[in-house]
């Protein structure tokens, strides 16, 4: 299990430190990730965790032992925790098969072929071994990166912003590598993404960070359905403001719902859309009791510009996120 208790880092060129008394514990075989927007301090609590970058305080244990600073050991990093960073750091002269045992020279021969070969399987290399590097796919070379880091089997394996430049078939593939990962051994992970598809689908727990502190913590659903913030509910999806009859309610698109019925919230006309295959998304201007523009599915592809249309609200956001 990962313990992280109160930790907190300053820089001194920056008036408000990145990170301000986050706390946290990750049990093992999970996927946690941290959520947020650009310098909100993810990047900076996954390299102190993997002991790269020195915390100003706070305490950050592994299985019961303090993981120490750079500033602390004469070789930076801990064995038992592995990150894989954007740019890969793989060796491009080199095959895939060569590059995954490079990370295994200190095993005896059969101890490496067996590693190799479970590798090569979890992270779904076999028919690439023989390529290069160079000859790879961004999504083929992150898998590279993947089964070099937990080649020796660490507890904990971080990854910096894995999802992103990846097209959906890489991104499937890594989901899959990831839970293969979690499934297969006794590590758990902890991903670094600022894409709230691949957060909400993958994570058994998501931490957001704002301004270097952790403002919710929770499950997808329950962080999803229930945010804290305005600023929390918007990093998932566009929010819209509703006041009908002096009531004010929160809704994300999905619960602005095209009715026929003579039960209804607001009435609108179509104005724009854009088509997506099995369903088009209309932009509509309602009368709120002002003009509002929102953004509405139409999952018929029925409707077209100029249309009138009248449209049911449900599933409210919780009305105390109004800031």
């Amino acid at each position: 299990m990962l313990e992280v208790k109160n930790l907190n880092k300053y820089y001194q060129e920056t008036e408000t430190p990145a990170l301000a008394g986050v706390s946290f514990s990750l049990p093992s075989q999970k996927i946690f990730s941290v959520f947020g927007s650009s310098g909100s301090g993810k990047t900076t609590l996954l390299k102190i965790i993997a002991g790269l970058v020195q915390p100003s305080s706070g305490e950050i244990l592994l299985d019961g032992t303090g993981i120490k600073g750079p500033e602390d050991v004469l070789v930076a990093g801990h064995e038992e925790i592995k990150i894989v960073f954007q740019d890969f750091q793989l060796k491009h002269m080199m095959t895939v098969t060569e590059n995954i045992n490079y990370a295994l020279l200190a095993y005896e021969e059969d101890y490496r072929k067996h590693r190799l070969n479970t590798l090569l399987e979890v992270c779904l290399l076999e028919e690439y071994k023989t390529q290069y590097v160079h000859q790879l796919s961004g999504g083929q070379k992150q898998r590279v990166a993947i089964a070099r880091a937990i080649a020796n089997e660490p507890r904990l394996l971080l990854m910096d912003e894995p999802f992103s430049n990846l097209d959906l078939k890489a991104k499937s593939s890594l989901r899959d590598i990831i839970k293969n990962i979690v499934d297969q051994t006794e590590s758990s992970v902890i991903f670094v993404s600022h894409d709230p598809e691949e957060v909400m689908m993958l994570s058994d727990q998501i931490l957001i960070i704002e301004a270097g502190k952790i403002t919710q913590s929770g499950i997808p659903s329950s962080i999803y359905n229930f945010p804290n913030s305005i600023s929390i509910a918007e990093m998932f999806s566009p929010i819209l403001k509703f006041v009908i009859s002096g009531e004010t309610s929160y809704h994300r698109p999905e619960s602005i719902k095209i009715t026929k019925n003579d039960y209804f919230d607001l009435k609108g006309q179509v104005i724009g859309s854009d088509y997506l295959g099995k369903y088009q998304l209309l932009k509509v201007i309602v009368n709120d009791p002002i003009d509002q523009l929102i953004i509405c599915p139409d999952y018929q592809n029925e409707y077209k510009i100029n249309d009138l249309i009248k449209i049911s609200l449900t599933n409210p956001l919780p009305t105390f996120i109004d800031e």
